[in-house]
């Protein structure tokens, strides 16, 4: 598991079983006419939104959708995530239409959502828009961040409890044992994650539990926890302060639960470490 990188598929199975309804109803209602594009995938429109905001200025697109195989009977993933801005087709096409919009779309050879995971493979992909933010919503949201960032970390309470490292912020909380963590070494992790007002989004022990990984493995958790991890030890808690570059970056986590541009607030506790 890792910490809020992706959403549980367990919390989203009925969303999408809805979603998955609503779309194939849609396709039995309307003539299934796909507009055709120069490398071969296909599109069509299942349905529309209130047609008011349209994304032709976007540089986010927040979506829900699925992603099946080529013979549709298989679902590849679950994709409810900021979609950047990017040269490739898929994102021509969103661009033509209007928040709340549902399209069907046919890729030719690569998944335009998880290009890493899905590489040569027809995919297709029932996309239902939520909303989108323009270039200047999003460079709003960097200041707004780097202000807030600069009066937290310029305050008395972090000047005197907390130690910057690497762009961290640390504040160690008890500590009784002097086996500190090392690339290589197994450790179960307790977390609790939270934004600057004090809103919980992650807590393991009210999901699956302690995440056990080694340390130095690569995706395992946000790069600002890593960080902290090379400075705890066994049975240490600590809390840290995470900027947005090292936490969910500029698309935020998976299904907003952390817009993008924010930063947030992990309590770590190492409650095993290996040899």
């Amino acid at each position: 598991m890792r910490l809020s990188f992706m959403i549980s598929p367990s919390l989203t199975h009925a969303k999408f079983a809805l979603l998955a309804f609503v779309l194939a109803l849609g396709s039995c209602i309307a003539p299934p006419t796909y507009k055709s594009l120069p490398d071969g995938s296909k599109w069509r429109l299942i349905s529309f939104g209130d047609q008011k905001s349209k994304l032709d200025s976007a540089q986010l697109i927040y979506m829900d959708g699925l992603v099946l195989d080529q013979n549709e009977d298989t679902i590849r993933s679950f994709y409810n995530e900021p979609f950047s801005k990017t040269d490739d087709v898929l994102w021509g096409v969103l661009r033509q239409h209007f928040s709340g919009d549902s399209l069907e779309f046919i890729s030719a050879s690569t998944d335009f959502l998880h290009p890493e995971e899905f590489q040569n493979d027809t995919l297709t992909y029932f996309l239902r828009i939520d909303r989108m933010r323009t270039s200047r919503e999003v460079k709003d949201d960097r200041f707004r961040e780097l202000a807030a960032l600069d009066s937290i970390i310029r305050s008395d309470s972090v000047l005197t409890g907390y130690t910057e490292y690497k762009g961290v912020y640390l504040r160690s909380l008890f500590m009784s044992d002097t086996a500190a963590v090392r690339d290589g070494r197994e450790l179960l992790l307790q977390y609790r994650g939270s934004t600057l007002s004090g809103k919980v989004f992650d807590d393991s022990k009210h999901m699956e539990g302690p995440l056990r990984f080694v340390m130095g493995n690569e995706n395992q958790v946000i790069p600002g926890i890593e960080l902290a991890l090379e400075k705890m030890h066994k049975r240490e808690r600590m809390r840290v302060i995470i900027p947005s570059w090292l936490a969910f970056g500029a698309r935020g986590s998976a299904g907003d639960i952390v817009p993008p541009y924010s930063t947030v607030v992990y309590e770590l506790e190492v409650l095993q470490l290996g040899e």
